[in-house]
Order: structure tokens, then C-alpha cells, then sequence
């Protein structure tokens, strides 16, 4: 072998081996095929460009998320400014010809205060946070752009956050109520309520079933429990309790006067009561509704009227009627707001002749 071709040999593999790592740092900085983070497809792209790329792309994301709050049938938009991008950390552990993960850290305070401020302290003592930022940072992950949280799910212990909700103590005036004592009636979520239903099966007389319909009454007004529909008695105003005068429900298994609501919510309420000698007490039990009730009794007189046929006739006694409206409203703060007629009660007018 002459010199002349040794020359030509080392040069050609001189050259193959400068192509080769030409070629290699060229292909070394771009992504392979298949390379993605999430919807974001990288393979082919500059390696050294992946910054500027997901800078743009991330900033759509953030913008096009939404996290949404669902509990007991209500959902709240919440700000996302309690997720936080690491865009560092995504860069180092980006693998060529994988789908890789987008990385962020939960500002677990900023979420909180959310809550806190839509739901109140209990509610919030009882969520499971550490879960629950794992189900974000999960669906951040994967640059889904609507994260929505069911609070029911993370909560420690359901059991904890039903308490009393509303409490009515009805007087008898010497009345004896022997059975409604040891009670407890169930409202389901999303279903219509019929008392006349729900007591089915006890042994109760009709001056029972009107103390259960009247002090029920008490407790579901002050709710977000609608559609209320019930009777009144053919009593007089005078010989009615003024304290529940507003209240006063007719129940009758034989004429089917029944006292009917509907709860929306999601999860069931309990209705429990019980006697002491004078009283029945009455207590809601459920999860809390995150907007307070009130409600005003509204009052108008119906003076009575001698018809001009019953002019000649002497009147022996005269009674006014009543119509009682009971007003809906909710507490903001020092304001009552959407103030709504939810029931009323109309006891007519009467004259006696002699």
C-alpha cells in the first residue's frame, strides 16, 4: 500500500467520523419524534427553543383554565391563582420520545381562604387538603382546562359536618301530645317531602299530626327548602297562639291536607322530635346551608262585612280575619336581601247573628 492511498484512507475516515458528530450534535438538539407535555407536541422542535414554546403555550393554558367548586348541588368558579407553574422543573424532566408531565406547586392558603370564604370554617376543617392538591397537581399535569372539584370527596369525615341547623320549641297551652316524642323523620335530597308519607305508619291523632305540620313548618322556612304548599285551619285568629299564627298547618289523613316542600339539595336532612311535659321540641339536623335565612311575618287585618241581604239581621259578634304572609329572605352581612313570599295563611272573616 503506497503512501498516497493510506493518506486518502485516513482522510475518508476522517471525514466519516467528523459527519458523524456533526450529525450527532445537530440531532442532539432537537426532540425526537412523539416528544410531548401534555396536548403540547415538541418532537422536532429545537431543544433550546422549548422554553419560548411552552412560555406561550402555558400562558394559553392558564388562561383557558377554569377550576370549578362543586358541593350540595352548587358550583363556584374559583380564581387559579393558587396554581403556580414550574416551568424548571418541566424543562429538566422533559424525556425525548415520551409525553411528559407539567409540574406546578398549590398555594394550599390562597385555596383555602377560598373556601373558607364560600363554604365557612367548618366546612373547611373538615377537607382533606393533601388529597385534594394531589387531584390538582394531577390535572394540571396533563394540561386538562377545566378542573373540577367535588368537596365531597375530600372530606375527612362526612358524619362530622351534620349539626343542628334549626331549632323550634312548640308550647302546647295543655295540650297532650303523648305521641310525638322519639321521632325522627328523614328528607331526602332532591325529592318532593309529604309528611302525611313520612308518618304513614305512627299512630298519631289529628291535634298531633297539626303540632307536627305547624312546628315542621317552623323549621323549613328558614331554609332553602321551596315550594311549600300546606293548609290552614278554619279557626279564628283570636283563638290561635299568636306566636304560631304564621306557622299554623291543618293536617288531615281524611281530607289529605298535607304539608308538601321539596329539598334541593344534595344530601338528606333529619327532622327530630321529641316531648317534655309542656313543649315538643323540634330540631334540623343536616349539613349547613352556606347562605343564612331569615324571614319576616307580614300582617293584614280583613275587617268583616255585613252583606246587604244580612243588613236587617241584629249582629250578635263580629270577627276580623287575618291573612298572614311569612317572607323568605337572605342574610349578607347586616342586609336582608332577595326578600321572597314563601307561605301565607288566610283565616276569613265571620259574623254571628243573633
Amino acid at each position: 500500500m503506497n503512501f498516497k492511498r493510506i493518506i486518502a484512507i485516513f482522510l475518508i475516515v476522517l471525514m466519516l467520523i467528523t459527519l458523524r458528530f456533526f450529525w450527532y450534535d445537530v440531532s442532539s438538539k432537537y426532540y425526537a419524534n412523539d416528544t410531548s407535555l401534555g396536548n403540547i407536541y415538541l418532537g422536532g422542535e429545537l431543544q433550546d427553543k422549548t422554553d419560548d414554546i411552552l412560555t406561550v403555550e402555558l400562558n394559553k393554558f392558564i388562561k383557558n383554565l377554569k377550576v370549578k367548586l362543586f358541593f350540595n348541588n352548587e358550583t363556584f368558579e374559583l380564581e387559579k391563582n393558587f396554581i403556580d407553574i414550574n416551568l424548571s422543573e418541566t424543562l429538566n424532566s422533559i424525556t425525548a420520545g415520551k409525553d411528559n408531565l407539567l409540574f406546578s406547586e398549590i398555594n394550599l392558603t390562597n385555596l383555602e381562604n377560598q373556601i373558607i370564604l364560600i363554604y365557612g370554617e367548618k366546612i373547611n376543617s373538615e377537607i382533606d387538603y393533601i388529597k385534594l392538591e394531589k387531584y390538582v397537581k394531577y390535572k394540571v399535569a396533563s394540561l386538562d382546562e377545566e378542573i373540577i372539584i367535588n368537596l365531597a370527596d375530600y372530606f375527612t369525615d362526612f358524619e362530622n359536618l351534620y349539626q343542628e341547623v334549626n331549632y323550634f320549641k312548640y308550647e302546647m297551652d295543655n295540650t297532650y301530645a303523648f305521641g310525638l316524642n322519639n321521632i325522627k323523620i328523614e328528607i331526602d335530597g332532591k325529592k318532593e317531602f309529604s309528611l302525611l308519607d313520612a308518618v304513614k305508619n305512627l299512630d298519631l291523632n289529628e291535634r298531633e299530626l297539626d303540632i307536627l305540620g305547624t312546628g315542621i313548618t317552623n323549621l323549613v322556612i328558614d331554609t332553602n327548602f321551596v315550594n311549600l304548599r300546606r293548609e290552614n285551619s278554619n279557626l279564628l285568629p283570636n283563638e290561635i297562639n299568636s306566636r304560631i299564627i304564621a306557622y299554623e298547618t291543618d293536617i288531615s289523613k281524611i281530607h289529605k291536607q298535607d304539608l308538601i316542600f321539596y329539598n334541593p339539595n344534595d344530601y338528606t336532612y333529619t327532622i327530630e322530635i321529641n316531648r317534655d311535659t309542656s313543649n315538643v321540641e323540634f330540631i334540623l339536623k343536616g349539613i349547613p346551608f352556606r347562605i343564612k335565612y331569615g324571614h319576616r311575618i307580614e300582617k293584614v287585618e280583613i275587617p268583616y262585612t255585613i252583606l246587604e241581604w244580612d243588613s236587617e239581621q241584629e249582629v250578635e259578634n263580629g270577627y276580623n280575619g287575618l291573612l298572614v304572609k311569612i317572607y323568605r329572605y337572605e342574610i349578607l352581612e347586616d342586609l336582608n336581601i332577595n326578600s321572597q313570599l314563601i307561605s301565607s295563611n288566610f283565616y276569613r272573616p265571620e259574623v254571628e247573628f243573633k
